[in-house]
């Protein structure tokens, strides 16, 4: 029975295609926390506090206190896997 389950599924699958590399454009959303006198920059590629800001260039921003304008921290990655 199990061997005529999985003909079938194999049968009646069609062909799957995926998406080819180089077709995804890069994310640009970013959106700008600031918390508790804590000021920082997240991006939809999976940069923490660095990244290409829509505003031009790299930005680096983890501020604390917000007001200073010193970025504690550079860059973190979000990893998942």
């Amino acid at each position: 029975m199990r061997v005529v389950t999985l003909l079938a599924v194999f049968l009646l699958s069609g062909p799957v295609f995926a998406q080819a590399v180089g077709q995804c454009w890069l994310g640009r959303a970013e959106a700008e926390i600031d918390i508790s006198d804590v000021r920082f920059r997240v991006f939809n590629t999976g940069s923490l506090f660095f990244g290409i800001s829509n505003e031009g260039g790299y930005a680096g921003e983890y501020y604390v206190p917000a007001s200073t304008g010193i970025s504690a921290i550079y860059a973190a990655g979000l990893w998942v896997g």
